[in-house]
């Protein structure tokens, strides 16, 4: 329930899943992500 609800915090606060990793795996996941945008398998949001 705890984890929940702190979950749901984030939400109302902005906090992205991203936020709580590792600036190294932060880093890795953003990667790949503009990996996948520049191949057209991902849509980007909100630009």
């Amino acid at each position: 329930m705890a984890r929940a609800l702190l979950h749901e915090i984030d939400h109302l606060e902005g906090v992205l899943f991203l936020d709580r990793l590792s600036p190294l795996k932060r880093r890795l996941i953003r990667k790949r992500i503009n990996k996948l945008i520049q191949a057209g398998e991902w849509a980007r949001v909100g630009t």
